[in-house]
């Protein structure tokens, strides 16, 4: 089902809120995605499930790359992929812009989604297939159009596992042992949000300027406590971008507790 304002131009807080739960009218596990077509970085529109060949299961991993859960996602990506490659294709289904700004606008021709999917691959050195969705977003809707959403499916298209963050990578490995070893998924929707969260918190500030003018404006408009969460993280550029979330918030909760003992006090 294609909606009238998939292609935004500007984030918004609705956006947001709507990333936070899969929406009942999505598939999900237990039913099956159809064999579509889908458009490679060289531009040759294939079936995604020919992408299986021998594979005993797919991966499907939402992104752009004016999104931070998904670029910070993808360090633990590449390590179950290391971990569970040789059973599992890891796919990367490229889909709209998260946060369009001056650099990356939303693409509004395949041509431009495609490059922007290139990028993506050669910045982050994804060894894994990068496909395309097409340029309203037909097989993002079927799955929901969350930025940075997981769905491991088998080889007749059968949706097994969905995640709503690539980023909830204990839950991502548990799925992919529970596959590849032919047991029952024990959990087969994960909506965990904090901890994935926290992390990309620390790629906010970076992923953001590089989307452009108007990106973070957007941001500090529709979230302020988020692009606050952004320039705070960033201050901590001697830790780990993986850390540097948790950092901030940790300094968010100081300060309110120091603010709420003066307040008591007076």
């Amino acid at each position: 089902m294609k909606t009238n304002n998939y292609r935004f131009n500007h984030f918004n807080i609705n956006i947001m809120l709507k990333d936070m739960r899969f929406a009942k009218h999505a598939l999900s596990a237990g039913q099956s995605i159809p064999n579509i077509y889908v458009y490679t970085t060289e531009s040759k529109r294939v079936k995604i499930l020919d992408l299986l060949t021998n594979k005993k299961a797919m991966l499907i991993v939402t992104g752009s790359i004016t999104c931070p859960m998904t670029v910070s996602s993808l360090a633990d990506l590449k390590e179950l992929e290391a971990e569970f490659g040789k059973d599992i294709l890891f796919a990367l289904l490229y889909v709209r812009e998260a946060h369009p700004g001056k650099r990356y606008p939303q693409p509004q021709e395949i041509e431009q989604k495609i490059i922007n999917a290139s990028e993506l691959a050669e910045d982050h050195t994804i060894t894994w297939p990068v496909i395309c969705d097409d340029i309203d977003g037909t097989l993002h809707n079927l799955l929901d159009t969350k930025p940075n959403s997981v769905h491991i499916i088998n080889n007749e298209g059968g949706i097994l596992f969905q995640s709503l963050w690539a980023g909830d990578a204990h839950s991502l490995k548990t799925a992919l042992l529970q596959v590849t070893k032919k047991l029952p998924i024990t959990t087969s929707n994960s909506q965990k949000m904090m901890g994935p969260f926290m992390r990309s918190a620390g790629y906010m500030d970076k992923v953001l300027k590089l989307a452009g003018a108007g990106a973070y404006k957007e941001l500090i408009l529709g979230a302020p406590p988020i692009a606050l969460l952004s320039k705070t993280a960033s201050l901590f550029a001697f830790l780990p971008k993986s850390s540097r979330g948790y950092a901030a918030s940790f300094i968010f909760t100081l300060v309110i507790g120091i603010a709420g003992f003066m307040f008591s006090i007076n």
